[in-house]
């Protein structure tokens, strides 16, 4: 089975920790990712350093997503992005002994049917609800295709 890595994101920092009690933040890592020609994928999500403190209910988290997009020639100005992530890898809480970094999550496309023609990389952070804690990460991503 013919394959493909592709870096997503290299080793990059992400600051969430002045988001307000509850609050969520979605940045675009990467998009117009082509997978037409692949029926299998996994996200490959590394935390390389950082802190997710803890606090609050529910906790403060760090979630990388992909998700499916359909963006055409026909309206170049518009992204049209299907929320649902195909996968989604998420930290919390690295203050627990175990969940520290380094961490590497690979998370699979659970419905490859869905993935379209393009994907897009999320990275989202969201801040514990009645805490904030401090949320500083550094994440690298890529992405594995199959035919």
């Amino acid at each position: 089975m013919a394959g493909r890595v592709v870096q997503i994101m290299p080793r990059t920092h992400y600051e969430f920790s002045s988001l307000p009690s509850g609050a969520a933040q979605l940045l675009v890592a990467a998009k117009d990712i082509d997978v037409s020609q692949y029926t299998e994928a996994a996200l490959l999500v590394r935390l390389h350093s950082g802190q997710i403190g803890s606090g609050g209910n529910p906790k403060a988290k760090v979630e990388v997503m992909l998700v499916a997009v359909g963006n055409t020639p026909e309206d170049p100005g518009q992204d049209f992005v299907d929320l649902t992530p195909l996968a989604t890898a998420s930290f919390e809480d690295t203050t627990v002994q175990g969940q520290e970094p380094p961490q590497f999550v690979v998370a699979d496309v659970t419905s490859p049917a869905k993935m379209g023609s393009m994907v897009a990389v999320l990275v989202q952070g969201t801040q514990a609800t009645g805490a904030t804690p401090i949320i500083d990460v550094h994440l690298s991503v890529d992405l594995v295709m199959k035919a």
